[in-house]
């Protein structure tokens, strides 16, 4: 734990990946606790639900934030096609798939963690 404290604490912003079943939402929840109790604050760490299905998910988002008990998740849509496409032909997803979700949920990504980490740095 004190190495994944250090990481995090050394980091702007720390993406903690996961998908929407109750293992990963537990392991997710027992991690932003034990770095809180380290000392962390919670607004370094971005719950981010890789894999994410609106329509066929379980577990809603709603459900999630209040397991975790946070305000806000990031969704990074299940696109495997798209995923895929870009690994078979070594290409980045804004090259293989440009108008696909992956590349609109990576883009929007991509500039809230830019943004979240302007805000951190300016706190």
């Amino acid at each position: 734990m004190d190495q994944a404290r250090d990481i995090v604490q050394n980091s702007d912003l720390t993406l903690l990946t996961m998908q929407l079943t109750v293992k990963d939402i537990s392991a997710a929840k027992a991690m932003i606790r034990a770095l809180k109790e380290h000392g962390v604050h919670g607004d370094r760490v971005m719950p981010l639900i890789n894999r994410y299905y609106k329509r066929r998910a379980m577990i809603s988002l709603d459900e999630a934030k209040k397991a975790l008990g946070v305000v806000d998740i990031r969704c990074i849509d299940n696109d495997f096609k798209s995923a895929i496409k870009a690994l078979n032909y070594g290409q980045p997803v804004s090259e293989a798939a440009p108008r696909s979700a992956l590349h609109r949920d990576m883009k929007k990504l991509a500039t809230e963690v830019f943004q979240a980490r302007k805000a951190i740095a300016f706190a």
